[in-house]
């Protein structure tokens, strides 16, 4: 079914259609006055003026000692809530200590990709958050000669292209971007009409035509598409690339000649051209961002019993906790091998009662959802 057929239902008298925005709306407008923030200024303003009440009143009558004392708890208190509630001054000077230290900076406190695959296809990103995904650019059609239903087709092919995409469980961002349009890949296909003649004249002529569009087109801005895919189904990292071909199949109907998948590079190319730099480094983009993580990040989980293969379920101390974690640090970092270290020489003790294969709720007093903090180590090294 075309797509006007399906939009009939949908248009008005003149033909226009209504799209519904997105849940953001059309634009971001952040509203610096807050009902908290309104509800603490009237507070501070109805704090004054209570205490003004109370210390004129017949039965205080406050002398001048009393009205400076109480007035400078008053704007003591209320200097601190305008401070920390109504202007927000420790989320501001975090900004002005990110911006001061990022004054002079690079595309880098924008990337949020841990790695990049190359593949012979192209490139396959891994985000931050676990999402994978993949950059493609369109090379797009001319539209000189088509027919006059080719609008109806090529709307029809994105139609199309979409609901391929939705189907198969894919996000994407989709980007219109003013490049160079001597990157434009038809450039190529004109120059193939260089030597097709075997008259010099005439192919001395094609040359001075096709150098003179090259000129024009490098002096010129060309509009390019492209797609980031993004997914957080990981199953997915080994056919994304499949998966989305057969989506983008559907677009070559329509106004498209082709696509491409991005490699390393061209994704990096197409950062600085983003960006407007002439040098990106990702591997340090990706270190840097590593840095930020760590710096405020916590601890995953805390291992706090063993549970050896003989059943005993022993808690540990904090001093125990804090020799274990240096055991599997210097594990980590290759200063011991883990086949050099026996547990159950340094950790391994019975409860007072020598019961063997005590119940774990019984010793450490656990519920069923701290059981993913317990850690199964088993027998160490011959039983040492």
């Amino acid at each position: 079914m075309a797509n006007s057929t399906r939009r009939k239902a949908y248009t008005d008298r003149s033909g226009n259609m209504f799209l519904p925005m997105n849940v953001e709306g059309g634009t971001w407008n952040e509203h610096f006055l807050t009902t908290p923030k309104v509800a603490c200024i009237i507070g501070i303003i109805l704090a004054f003026i209570s205490i003004i009440i109370y210390l004129s009143s017949e039965d205080v009558q406050a002398s001048l000692f009393g009205y400076v004392f109480y007035l400078t708890i008053w704007a003591i208190l209320s200097t601190l809530i305008l401070r920390f509630i109504v202007f927000e001054e420790k989320f501001y000077y975090r900004m002005y200590k990110k911006l001061e230290e990022h004054e002079i900076t690079t595309p880098a406190i924008f990337w949020d990709i841990v790695a990049i695959h190359d593949t012979p296809e192209g490139a396959i990103m891994t985000y931050s958050d676990a999402r994978i995904g993949i950059v493609v650019k369109l090379d797009r059609d001319t539209i000189t000669g088509k027919s006059v239903d080719f609008q109806e087709t090529h709307y029809d092919a994105i139609s199309d292209f979409y609901r391929a995409v939705a189907e198969n469980n894919y996000s994407f961002v989709q980007m219109n971007i003013m490049e160079t349009a001597g990157k434009d890949p038809r450039l190529n296909e004109v120059s193939k009409l260089l030597r097709k003649s075997k008259n010099e004249r005439v192919c001395k002529l094609m040359e001075l035509e096709i150098g003179h569009i090259k000129n024009m087109t490098n002096k010129s801005l060309y509009e390019s598409d492209y797609f980031v895919f993004y997914t957080k189904d990981l199953q997915k990292l080994d056919t994304i690339i499949e998966d989305l071909q057969e989506c983008l199949f559907k677009l070559i109907d329509g106004a498209y000649t082709g696509y491409t998948f991005l490699s390393q590079k061209e994704i990096v190319d197409l950062v600085k051209e983003l960006y407007g730099v002439n040098y990106f480094n990702s591997t340090d983009a990706s270190l840097k961002m590593f840095e930020d993580i760590g710096s405020f990040g916590v601890v995953p989980f805390t291992v706090d019993s063993l549970v050896w293969t003989d059943g005993n379920v022993q808690k540990l101390s904090k001093s125990e906790i804090t020799k274990l974690r240096t055991l599997t640090s210097s594990v980590l970092s290759g200063a011991k091998n883990s086949y050099d270290i026996a547990l159950k020489d340094t950790f391994y003790k019975v409860d007072s009662n020598n019961k063997i294969g005590i119940d774990l709720d019984e010793i450490v007093g656990v519920t069923d959802e701290d059981d993913d903090n317990m850690i199964d180590f088993g027998d160490s090294d011959d039983e040492n």
